[in-house]
């Protein structure tokens, strides 16, 4: 919004911009994954502006090592890194200067639910909760022995059992673990 306003015969011009506080918008409900899945956590600054030469800050606030990833100065700066997410985050680095500042992971694990912030910063700061949830996250990958009861053979399969099953499926297929 622009005033002007105009004194007799001189031409004192005053204008003022009134501009919206600057807002960072994401999903409002939990995103859902499965195990070993891409997800993407969606942070865009709420106008659409090109988000290339803000900060971009991804954490975990309730960790104590928080950061997930950082952009910062143009560039991927993730050397404080929490370990487990190493290798597995990226931003749409393309994409930055239509204002997405989404977080992709890769081979989602249990430990990867729960919360995370994302900050952007231009002069002011903020930020968007977002909340992930694992599916599968008791599950884990098995081999299972499969008898095949006319040829006599036994088959491998893989499968996701879930933990508290494992026990028993061992018990139920008599398998014996020795060491040589």
């Amino acid at each position: 919004m622009q005033y002007t306003f105009l004194k007799k015969n001189l031409s004192c011009i005053i204008s003022v911009f009134v501009s919206e506080p600057f807002k960072v918008v994401g999903p409002n409900s939990p995103l859902v994954a499965e195990t070993g899945e891409e997800l993407v956590l969606p942070c865009s600054p709420q106008s659409s502006i090109s988000a290339v030469d803000m900060t971009v800050k991804w954490i975990r606030p309730d960790r104590s090592d928080k950061l997930v990833h950082l952009y910062e100065g143009y560039e991927e700066r993730n050397e404080k890194q929490i370990k487990s997410y190493r290798g597995r985050t990226s931003l749409f680095k393309e994409d930055l200067k239509n204002g997405n500042a989404s977080l992709k992971l890769s081979a989602l694990q249990p430990s990867d639910e729960g919360s995370y912030q994302c900050y952007i910063e231009y002069g002011q700061i903020d930020n968007v909760n977002i909340h992930v949830k694992v599916k599968g996250k008791n599950q884990h990958d098995h081999h299972r022995i499969v008898n095949d009861h006319e040829s006599g053979e036994a088959n491998v399969k893989k499968q996701k059992i879930p933990k508290h099953k494992i026990y028993s499926l061992i018990k139920s297929q008599r398998v014996a673990i020795s060491h040589e």
